[in-house]
């Protein structure tokens, strides 16, 4: 096999999509209320130009194709043929489909993990956070209750002392 086979058969491929979206667009603009002149007027193009499209031998640009879409209320999965339609899939697009699949699941499998460890970093954090916590409110009623103990005792002294002045 030559190596311009492969962009024959591409070529080939090429043409059949362009036909098979000829014929969605003609079955869809030939559905709608609106006439070809219509449609081509909205577009700010020659009816012409929508003549080629329908007929396969030039295609909307991409800003044309979601006009087109908006005004005929389509999806442009519609027109391009990538609907619900079964297609079969060349054997590398499986691998490549199965591999992707395997990535995907790998990479949330890793951030269902990495969400975890956060979450266990959390918490060990709290859990220092809170016994640290709790040694500083130790200290500090402790700290509290001594000051108290010394305010209550000046003030059993200024009571005394007051009560021996007022005895003599």
């Amino acid at each position: 096999m030559s190596q311009d086979a492969p962009v024959a058969v591409e070529k080939a491929h090429l043409l059949t999509i362009r036909a098979e979206i000829a014929a969605r667009l003609k079955d869809e603009i030939g559905q709608s209320p609106l006439s070809q002149n219509a449609l081509a007027q909205a577009l700010g193009i020659t009816s012409g130009a929508v003549s080629s499209w329908m007929s396969g031998r030039t295609q909307p640009s991409l800003e044309q194709l979601a006009v087109i879409c908006r005004g005929l209320n389509l999806s442009a999965d519609r027109i391009l043929g990538l609907g619900k339609r079964p297609r079969r899939s060349e054997p590398h697009e499986d691998a490549l489909r199965h591999q992707f699949q395997k990535s995907a699941l790998a990479s949330a499998k890793l951030k269902e993990f990495n969400n975890r460890r956060r979450i266990d970093a959390a918490k060990a954090d709290l859990a220092r956070a809170g016994g640290e916590l709790a040694g500083v409110v130790s200290a500090m009623t402790a700290q509290v209750l001594r000051i108290a103990e010394r305010e209550t005792d000046a003030r059993e002294r200024a009571l005394a002392e007051q009560g021996d002045e007022d005895d003599a």
